[in-house]
């Protein structure tokens, strides 16, 4: 087999020199500017070798090597004697230093090698023996060395549209699977946050987010010239990566923090505090624009880390709802971000693609959209009812230039998050999945061995739940794809009826039952950042404002005696808050109704719960470098005690109060026994139950109060497609419409 060129994305500018160096044209390895001729060289070279057996020029060193194709001729002699002259002129104008004198466009090449091959004075001579070591009939002959030559080309064609990008009038398709034993992870799947395929702005490789049997999720990395994608190791449960400028670096949301990471492996580094992120974008100055929650504006912040701040400006007297995935255009200055009004105010029919500024904190509205939209090719691209659309767009004027023409039919979107799954890069590189509009999830019951034991409520795209204390009821987070948002809702176990409890607009979460099961506490941002609220289960009254700040706060627990309300405090949303890690706050449910913080360092706390006799409280810290799950005595002071032993999040007591479980960083349910004094605390072994998937936005397991079973949200199989659809020069489509 002849060796062919690295597949390689190369930028056509002066002064740049890429590509595999045996393979290079002579401007090309000037760091001249390059045009389809310098694909027309690439081709002689490996007609050459696919003849010889031999490359034309050959060095000891690439230095060598470059000095011997800017100097010498290719041995020619080396060539089969009975290489038809036609063969060899053809050779000659393909490897031609000067590029003017080149041949000039592919489609000759292969009338010169037809025309050799019906030549009856080449049939059974040494040309085909040595290229194809085929020597059984002259048809035989023929079809072997136009299949050798038609792989050739396709090769070196599919180098030339990658190296240059949209400067052809031909369109290359594929199809890129995931990885094996792997399914894609490319839209919300209700609750969760995805991990949408991103093309570098090279275009030479792809990173996304694939789930394996498993359960665990992880920032794949494929390039475009490789036989399979790799895992980058430590990037579990990874979600939106997006790349920086010059393509070697990736960013990417976990562990409610903004990440980068080398596209080429290593450790993952983080930047910033990101609680649920919602896109990224990163220009060749090293800031970062991102999205660092499900509500609010977008922030900047240095790739080497700091604090963000607000970049664009958040209204919420004109009801909007979140600012998210923006997209940098060209100049590194201006980006486009997608704008998303509450559903109350507007509905969904004034969302709007918005062009930012790092100069500017307030946008302008470029056009009306439901999802995310990027640059490329000259053109702006986003969603229009299921199909991707192309709209041209003036970098230096800002303003469009014509209409939308479609490129894409059913491609992927997630209402929930207003996201498509598309990505392009700077040079004619398209990525996308095709499928179906939503994904869903179900309640199912599963028993400690990992048995399924059956579902509970019907499919719905399910946030969160939490099982009443006598284990009669559950309190689950829904939301609403077409409005795009979320109630909650209670659902009878025994029965499987469900009830809607919360009717506001907004997004009301994170419940919290009372000790004896009258009362739900939870969050809403109905009036801006996400305040307290307390409501009769029996429907007596309506929702109770209890607590009221400008920072946003998550109940996690609730004291077993009644007064205390244990809550998550982060940053706020909208950019007002001073702090720069999540806290654990404290409300006591008297008349003063004062809060005070149980739990502030200048790392990250959260997610803390009361031990069933109001003695300990269990929380989840990054102190130490990445998330463990702790126990301290409650309401304090005392001294901490470490219950998870390789990383652990989102704690549960069991009923008793003589277990915890929490989620390990490869989405097992993990189970340890505990036993405490008047001030010990001691754990036992670990133990790992079953899969369990990670979910941003609230806990996806509650344990029922026998300990025996758990109510878990599962994922229903999506229509998506389980492969990527990859277009090369996808712009040539539209000017033929």
């Amino acid at each position: 087999r002849a060796n062919s060129p690295t597949i390689t994305a190369n930028y056509t500018r002066p002064g740049v020199v890429l590509g595999t160096a045996a393979y290079m044209s002579p401007e090309q390895a000037r760091g001249k500017p390059l045009d389809k001729r310098t694909d027309i060289w690439s081709f002689g070279v490996v007609l050459f070798e696919c003849l010889s057996g031999r490359r034309p020029f050959e060095g000891d060193t690439t230095s060598d090597l470059v000095a011997r194709i800017l100097e010498r001729e290719p041995d020619w002699t080396a060539l089969p004697a009975a290489t038809p002259p036609l063969i060899q002129l053809l050779l000659r104008r393909c490897l031609a230093k000067d590029h003017k004198r080149r041949l000039r466009d592919i489609g000759d090449a292969q009338v010169d090698i037809e025309t050799a091959i019906d030549d009856p004075t080449t049939s059974g001579l040494l040309l085909a023996q040595h290229a194809l070591a085929a020597n059984s009939g002259r048809q035989t002959r023929r079809v072997a060395l136009l299949a050798a030559i038609l792989a050739v080309f396709g090769v070196v064609m599919t180098v030339a549209f990658l190296r240059r990008g949209a400067t052809e009038d031909r369109v290359f398709r594929a199809i890129i699977p995931a990885p094996e034993n792997t399914s894609l992870v490319s839209v919300g799947n209700g609750p969760r946050a995805g991990g949408p395929v991103s093309v570098s702005p090279d275009g030479a490789r792809l990173a996304f987010v694939a789930r394996n049997a498993k359960g665990r999720e992880q920032l794949w990395v494929r390039p475009l010239d490789a036989e399979a994608p790799r895992a980058l190791p430590n990037t579990d449960n990874a979600s939106y990566p997006f790349w920086s400028a010059d393509s070697r670096s990736i960013g990417f949301f976990a562990g409610e923090k903004l990440k980068r990471i080398d596209a080429a492996g290593g450790p993952p580094v983080s930047v910033c505090d990101a609680p649920s992120g919602r896109g990224g974008t990163w220009n060749d100055k090293g800031v970062i624009v991102f999205a660092p929650d499900f509500t609010g504006p977008l922030h900047r912040v240095s790739a080497a880390g700091g604090r963000s701040t607000p970049v664009t400006a958040f209204d919420e007297a004109a009801k909007e709802d979140t600012h998210r995935w923006p997209f940098f255009l060209p100049d590194g200055r201006h980006f486009l971000y997608f704008l998303r009004y509450t559903y109350k105010t507007m509905g969904r029919e004034r969302d709007s693609i918005m062009l930012g500024s790092l100069d500017e904190r307030v946008g302008t509205r470029l056009l009306t959209a439901t999802s995310n939209a990027v640059y490329a090719s000259d053109h702006v691209l986003f969603l229009h009812e299921g199909a991707l659309m192309a709209r041209p767009f003036d970098t230096k004027r800002l303003e469009f230039t014509g209409n939308a023409l479609p490129v894409a039919k059913q491609v992927q979107y997630d209402h929930s998050f207003s996201h498509g799954v598309f990505s392009a890069s700077t040079n004619g590189v398209l990525v996308y999945q095709t499928g179906s509009t939503t994904e869903r999830t179900q309640l199912m019951w599963i028993g400690r061995d990992g048995t399924e034991i059956g579902t509970v409520g019907g499919r719905a795209n399910h946030f969160a739940t939490v099982i009443s204390p006598d284990g009669k009821l559950a309190a689950v987070v829904i939301a609403d794809i077409p409005s795009a948002q979320a109630d909650i809702w209670i659902i009878d176990l025994s029965r499987g009826s469900r009830t809607r409890f919360s009717f506001d607009s907004g997004h009301d979460v994170a419940p919290m039952w009372s000790a004896n099961g009258n009362y739900l506490i939870f969050a809403s941002n109905r009036n801006g950042p996400f305040d307290l609220y307390r409501k009769s289960v029996e429907g007596l009254g309506g929702d109770e404002l209890i607590l009221q700040s400008d920072q946003d706060k998550f109940p996690t627990g609730w004291s077993p005696d009644g007064p205390y309300i244990i809550y998550d405090v982060r940053p706020a949303m909208h950019g007002r808050a001073t702090q720069s890690a999540s806290d654990i706050g404290m409300l006591t449910l008297g008349d003063e109704r004062q809060p005070t913080l149980f739990l502030q360092t200048s790392h990250a706390e959260s997610y803390a719960v009361p031990s069933p006799d109001g003695r300990w409280i269990a929380y989840q810290s990054n102190d130490s470098g990445r998330d463990e799950v702790f126990v301290t005595p409650f309401p304090g002071p005392g001294r901490k005690w470490q219950v998870s032993t390789d990383g652990g999040i989102q704690p549960t007591w069991r009923m008793d109060g003589k277990e915890l479980f929490y989620i390990s960083p490869d989405s097992k349910l993990m189970s340890v026994e505990v036993r405490s004094g008047e001030a010990s605390f001691e754990t036992g072994q670990v133990t790992p139950l079953f899969d369990v998937t990670h979910r941003a936005g609230g806990i996806p397991y509650a344990a029922h109060p026998d300990g025996e079973r758990f109510l878990v949200i599962q994922d229903v199989r999506s229509e998506a497609s389980s492969a990527l659809t990859l277009v090369i020069n996808w712009t040539a489509d539209l000017n033929k419409k």
